[in-house]
């Protein structure tokens, strides 16, 4: 019986003489003697792991082995037992390709396989992650990268349809310029000759806001006179053969293009969607 106590005792200091540690610092030195002066046997990584033997009478080292070598770390740098590895979850997020065009790559590298061609506005799943050069997307067989300057989080924005504009037609009385302000002080953006037609987005404060060949003028409402009959803008409607061709003190009230549309919008600019005027429309004062 006592041999048997005395086996059960050994073998129990034998497992714990044994026991598993790992490194807990990113780096830790295997010495040859309990002393930072003695030589290195090796040098070990965090979540390595060594066989603990003792500890020393100083406290701060203990024996150990490591690939059957025996040697001494400082036990600051292990702990018992092995490295607790915890899962974690890559976060995937939706992102869209913001560039017209732009690919996936077997390897964050332009030089790599190219896996696919991507098209602005084009969504992918992204795994989040520290780097942001290249973001890692899932595809059909796996997973590629994409420049992460090619893309954005979240979904493409929908282009807001602007409200259409409420356009009346006026006739221009006399030869006048249209401003970039309500000032006459203001750059001049165009001129508009007497039986001018112009498209009036806004009339106030005296002034009227004008739609231009680019952008907008405002000119003095006392320069225009609304038209008897409404009419808007360029039209491939009927043109009554009455208002085709000069009366005595004509006034232009409109031009058929050369492409057998009609335009409306008499100034500089008249027909230059469609080819140019062939003849003048004039509507009798």
């Amino acid at each position: 019986m006592p041999v048997l106590i005395i086996c059960l005792l050994f073998t129990s200091f034998a497992a714990k003489a044994q026991s598993v540690y790992h490194v807990v610092s990113p780096s830790a030195e295997l010495m040859s003697l309990p002393n930072p002066g003695s030589s290195r046997l090796a040098l070990l990584s965090k979540g390595d792991e060594v066989n603990y033997l003792k500890t020393m009478e100083s406290g701060s080292w203990a024996k150990v082995s490591f690939e059957g070598q025996i040697g001494y770390m400082e036990v600051a740098h292990i702990k018992e037992g092995k490295m607790e590895v915890k899962a974690t979850v890559a976060e995937v997020k939706k992102y869209h390709v913001v560039v017209f065009q732009s690919a996936i790559y077997a390897s964050p590298d332009f030089s790599a396989n190219k896996l696919k061609t991507l098209v602005r506005d084009e969504i992918l799943e992204v795994f989040v992650g520290d780097d942001i050069e290249w973001l890692k997307v899932k595809t059909k067989t796996g997973v590629g990268y994409v420049f992460g300057a090619h893309m954005e989080e979240g979904l493409p924005k929908k282009e807001e349809k602007a409200e259409e504009e409420v356009i009346e037609i006026y006739t221009v009385r006399v030869d006048v310029p249209a401003f970039a302000g309500k000032d006459k002080k203001s750059k001049v953006m165009a001129k508009f000759e007497r039986g001018d037609l112009v498209d009036v987005v806004l009339a106030e404060d005296g002034w009227a806001r004008v739609k231009l060949p680019q952008g907008y003028g405002y000119i003095e409402l006392s320069a225009l006179d609304k038209p008897e009959t409404p009419t808007g803008g360029a039209s491939k409607g009927k043109v009554n053969p009455g208002d085709i061709g000069k009366s005595k003190d004509p006034i232009k009230f409109g031009a058929i293009c050369r492409d057998g549309s009609t335009d409306y919008t008499v100034g500089p600019h008249t027909c230059s969607k469609g080819n140019g005027v062939q003849m003048w429309i004039y509507k009798k004062p």
